[in-house]
C-alpha cells in the first residue's frame, strides 16, 4: 500500500482497523442463523464439552442485552460453519 497511502497513515502504530458489526447482525438478521448453527453444533456427538444449560443462559443474556457474549458465540458459530464446510 506504500504507493497509495501517505507515510503518516501507512506507518501509524495506533491504527486498529475496522470491526464488523457482529453484535448488530447476530441480534437481528443473523439471529436465526446463529441459533440454528449453535443448535446443530450441540447435536454433534463429538461435541460433548458444551454445557447446554449454561449455553442457553449465555444466549438468553446475549439476546436480552444483559451481557455481551458475542465473541464466544462467534467462536461456536464459526466452529459449526467450519465443520459443515469440511463435511465433518
Amino acid at each position: 500500500m506504500k504507493n497509495y497511502l501517505p507515510k503518516e497513515v501507512l506507518w501509524k502504530k495506533e491504527h486498529t482497523g475496522l470491526n464488523a458489526p457482529a453484535n448488530i447482525w447476530f441480534r437481528n438478521e443473523l439471529k436465526n442463523e446463529l441459533i440454528k448453527k449453535i443448535k446443530f453444533l450441540c447435536l454433534r456427538k463429538e461435541v460433548n464439552f458444551i454445557n447446554k444449560k449454561v449455553l442457553n443462559n449465555i444466549m438468553r443474556d446475549y439476546f436480552l442485552k444483559k451481557d455481551d457474549h458475542m465473541m464466544f458465540l462467534w467462536k461456536l458459530y464459526s466452529l459449526e460453519s467450519w465443520l459443515l464446510k469440511w463435511k465433518f
